[in-house]
């Protein structure tokens, strides 16, 4: 997380995908959402839309919180912007 709080999107990214891997059947939904949400900042903040947005259907699936849903939304917006899809953006 200090690595994502100064945008350093490729130690981030690294520490982040060891931690989602690390991430067992009891991890608590909350932990597992958070961790993958920062994943994809990260990856959408190295250009990396495609690998991001892979991300959202199992992010979705979880019991998210009002914050959590707001991120992920925003997230999802960001990857459909850089793709040019304003009609997705809104949806998002």
């Amino acid at each position: 997380l200090c690595a994502w709080r100064r945008w350093d999107w490729f130690r981030s990214r690294s520490a982040l995908e060891r931690a989602a891997a690390l991430l067992g059947p009891d991890a608590s939904p909350r932990l597992e959402a958070r961790t993958l949400l920062y994943l994809m900042a990260s990856r959408n903040g190295l250009g990396e839309r495609d690998a991001a947005f892979e991300l959202a259907p199992r992010i979705a699936a979880l019991p998210l919180e009002g914050p959590e849903r707001a991120i992920l939304a925003l997230q999802s917006a960001w990857c459909h912007m850089a793709a040019g899809d304003a009609a997705r953006v809104v949806q998002s």
